[in-house]
């Protein structure tokens, strides 16, 4: 907006020695003047002034919505990232267990098989045909038929001696399917 052009004013302006009269007919002259030519524009310009304030101010709060709602997205987006992250480091390490108890089946399980229990990863089959992977070391503990304990992995279909087809080995918090011919057991010998 461009700056409007003042007016001269249309008397002297008020000066010492004059004399009393003189000085209060400058002086209204003036108040006039500036009440009829400033103050309007000065009020104008504080509008302006407020009116920008308010866009700025409504500018503002969007801006500050459109970065609340980008950091809400990228706060899920990290989360989200972080969850399947875990996911996936719980089934890699299902399955290289999995994996690791094929290759250290140990067989039919014996009570007190050494004397100090079988090794985190070592599987054997139960009396009850099922197969099961240690959790721990040290494990003197006996499998609970059918069922996932703190001390043992119960693989949930795989049967001793003659198995075909897959197997799925339940590590509690993923399911993987291997091929029986994937499989190896004691000493590398393929089922």
């Amino acid at each position: 907006m461009a700056i409007g052009t003042l007016t001269p004013f249309p008397t002297d302006a008020p000066q010492v020695g004059q004399t009393q009269e003189d000085f209060d007919a400058n002086a209204s002259g003036t108040l006039s003047h500036l009440n009829s030519n400033f103050v309007p524009e000065f009020n104008a310009r504080v509008a302006e002034i407020n009116t920008t304030a308010t866009e700025l101010n409504n500018i503002s709060s969007t801006v500050q919505t459109s970065i609340d709602e980008a950091i809400g997205d990228v706060v899920t987006t990290i989360t989200n990232a972080r969850d399947e992250t875990v996911t996936a480091k719980e089934d890699a390490e299902d399955a290289a267990t999995v994996a690791q108890s094929s290759s250290n089946y140990k067989g039919d399980w014996v009570a007190g098989y050494s004397t100090t229990g079988y090794s985190l990863g070592m599987s054997v089959t139960y009396t009850d045909g099922m197969n099961y992977v240690s959790k721990i070391d040290n494990n003197l503990i006996e499998p609970t038929e059918s069922t996932d304990t703190i001390e043992w992995h119960y693989v949930v279909t795989c049967g001793g001696g003659g198995v075909a087809g897959e197997i799925n080995f339940d590590l509690g918090n993923s399911s993987t399917e291997f091929s029986v011919s994937d499989l190896i057991i004691d000493g590398g010998a393929s089922i």
